[in-house]
C-alpha cells in the first residue's frame, strides 16, 4: 500500500516537530501555518497566508535618509499588526547591501514568482 501523503495546520505539537524536521533537512517554509504528514512523518511545510512586507520607494525622487526612514516606519506599522513577517529584496535594489544592517535576517537565495 503507498503512504498517503497529507497537509495538516499546524497546531504547537506539530509545528515543533516541523521546526525540529526543517532543522535536520537544513530547509523551511518560513511562518509554516501547515504541514505536509505522509504516515504521519513531517516531510514538508508551507506557509499559507504568512504576512509579507513588501515596498516601492523611488531611487531617484527620495534621498537615501529619507528612504531608510520609510523602511523604519513600515517595519513599525507591520510588527505592530504581526510579530513577524518576510519582505523581499531584489539583487538588485539599492536597498540589498543594507537589509541585514536594517535588522532583516536573510533567509538564502531565491527568486520571486507569482501565482
Amino acid at each position: 500500500m503507498r503512504p498517503t501523503l497529507s497537509i495538516q495546520s499546524l497546531t504547537p505539537e506539530l509545528r515543533a516537530l516541523e521546526r525540529a524536521a526543517s532543522q535536520a533537512n537544513g530547509h523551511s517554509a518560513p511562518l509554516a501555518t501547515h504541514a505536509f504528514l505522509r504516515s504521519g512523518e513531517v516531510v514538508g511545510a508551507t506557509a499559507l497566508f504568512a504576512p509579507c512586507l513588501t515596498f516601492w520607494a523611488h531611487s531617484e525622487k527620495l534621498h537615501a535618509r529619507e528612504s531608510f526612514e520609510l523602511i523604519r516606519r513600515v517595519r513599525s506599522v507591520a510588527t505592530s499588526t504581526v510579530p513577524s513577517y518576510i519582505t523581499l529584496c531584489c539583487l538588485d535594489s539599492p536597498f540589498y547591501p543594507f537589509m541585514t544592517k536594517l535588522g532583516f535576517t536573510r533567509l538564502g537565495n531565491a527568486d520571486v514568482f507569482q501565482g
